[in-house]
């Protein structure tokens, strides 16, 4: 039963003291679980599409979540269907009791659109999978995406990942004539995008700056004031 699922899976993993060896055994665990060889492999490879650049904690604390949504909805078997909802409880919270005025939720609707299609369309940003506005924690709606292992970003990687951020609050003013606050999280990931690029990594493309690194390791220091002006 799902309820027997659950147990397992929250069960300590005998021997496993590191993160990566924890998560390791929750996901030999929950695949063991598929009936078939075919539906165990299927069931591995969406996993480790889902958890990259997971820690071992955090794909177990996935599983914990997919048995223990499985067991309340009183499920014979734990789906991709558990580990998707709890993939969006531990990214956006919990779903809030109260609901979104219509007019917000249309308006969410088009913002989250934006995001995917600009996505879907960029070839270096990470293809979405899921769009969702259903209101969770502070978040109103987002869009989830199959993140793709990267070592090392180009200029050019950095640019589309930034006008997929952009991308929703783009749309709103398109098709509403307007913006709303809910780009205020886009815009912070955006300009610190910008700083890191232009002031640490020195892609910044312009000949003013050159090769230089004006911010230190922890963020934004004194030569924040340097690189405004020579950027202005």
């Amino acid at each position: 039963s799902a309820a027997a699922a659950a147990a397992k899976v929250l069960a300590p993993a005998k021997g496993g003291s590191g993160k990566q060896g924890k998560g390791e055994k929750r996901l030999e665990e929950m695949a063991s679980l598929a009936v078939t060889a075919r539906a165990k492999e299927n069931l591995a490879t969406a996993l480790a599409e889902m958890t990259v650049g997971f820690t071992g904690a955090e794909v177990a604390n996935l599983c914990n979540e997919a048995a223990l949504r499985a067991a309340a909805l009183n499920a014979t078997h734990v789906t991709m269907t558990h580990f998707s909802e709890a993939l969006d409880r531990m990214q956006g919270g919990l779903v809030r009791s109260r609901v979104m005025a219509a007019q917000d939720r249309h308006r969410t609707a088009i913002h989250e659109a934006g995001h995917a299609v600009v996505a879907w369309f960029s070839t270096n940003a990470n293809p979405p999978v899921k769009a969702s506005i259903v209101w969770r924690g502070e978040t109103l709606g987002f869009v989830q995406s199959k993140p793709l292992e990267r070592h090392s970003k180009t200029r050019i990687v950095y640019e589309d990942e930034m006008k997929v951020m952009l991308a929703g609050r783009v749309t709103e003013e398109v098709l509403l004539g307007d913006s709303s606050t809910g780009a205020s999280n886009d815009l912070e990931r955006v300009t610190d995008m910008a700083y890191y690029l232009v002031g640490k990594v020195g892609l910044s493309g312009s000949d003013k700056l050159g090769l230089m690194a004006l911010l230190g390791r922890r963020g934004r220091t004194p030569h924040e004031s340097a690189l405004l002006e020579v950027t202005s």
